[in-house]
């Protein structure tokens, strides 16, 4: 047709939690809607868990509403989602904009409504760096967590062979060696191997010599202008997304756990 789509956005901010739960608000065409939710409960939550958390009452209604007028406009809804609590972030919101086999409900029932994640704090990624020659990696190791370095030090063999990799180990790691490595030679991959934690309303930490959070490592890289991507594992699986999750927020770079 040549005509640009018309796409009307359907921005839902969750706050942080306060002693009453969390704030939930919805804005959409100049009107909104406000709903205090309660934490959600359980392990493992279902798509279907998280659009019923997600889509209260008064919050499915003026979806309902504004979805009417975007048909009759023949346009989209697109649902932003800005998640504020750091605690939610790691939790799989995409799922509520899908449907499985006969579980349709909404918003999934309908195909023109897509979810997008954003974020009033996000820092805009480094620009792709050019690399001439092998990728620099650099393995930091915690103390104690020498057999899952040396099984990947096993796995890289044949790249590092090949000429792909120069690869590089840091022994029983600490937040302070790792800048100083990094700041002294030019890296592009830095992958962190220790142990992570989340203490109870507290930023999820890594133990590298001593507990750090993802603010205090991000303002640490800040000038190391090589690196591109950092990769997360270790122990305590959850705290270790939630703290990649929290690093990619706050450095910007390319964050995997």
């Amino acid at each position: 047709t040549g005509m640009q789509e018309i796409i009307i956005p359907f921005h839902i901010l969750v706050s942080a939690r306060t002693p009453q739960g969390y704030p939930l608000r919805a804005t959409c065409a100049g009107r909104s809607a406000e709903v205090i939710m309660p934490p959600l409960a359980g392990a493992t939550i279902t798509g279907n868990e998280l659009g019923e958390w997600l889509f209260p009452a008064p919050i499915r209604q003026l979806l309902i509403e504004t979805a009417r007028e975007a048909v009759d406009h023949k346009a989209r809804m697109q649902l932003r989602l800005e998640v504020a609590a750091p605690e939610l972030t790691i939790l799989p919101w995409e799922s509520v904009a899908l449907s499985s086999g006969n579980q349709c409900w909404q918003p999934a029932i309908r195909d023109d409504y897509t979810l997008v994640r954003i974020s009033s704090r996000s820092i805009h990624p480094p620009p792709p760096r050019r690399v001439a020659g092998p990728l620099r990696v650099l393995i930091a190791v915690a103390r104690g967590h020498d057999a899952v370095a040396d099984a990947l030090g096993e796995a890289l063999i044949e790249p590092v062979r090949a000429g792909l990799l120069v690869v590089d180990r840091l022994r029983e790691a600490t937040a302070d060696e790792i800048v100083a490595e990094l700041a002294a030679e030019p890296r592009h991959i830095l992958h962190l191997i220790g142990e992570c934690e989340q203490p109870p309303r507290q930023a999820a930490r890594m133990r590298l010599g001593r507990a750090v959070t993802a603010g205090e490592l991000a303002e640490f890289l800040v000038g190391i202008d090589d690196l591109r991507l950092l990769t997360v594992a270790g122990s305590a699986v959850e705290s270790c997304i939630g703290f990649a999750s929290s690093l990619h927020h706050l450095d910007g770079r390319a964050v995997v756990a």
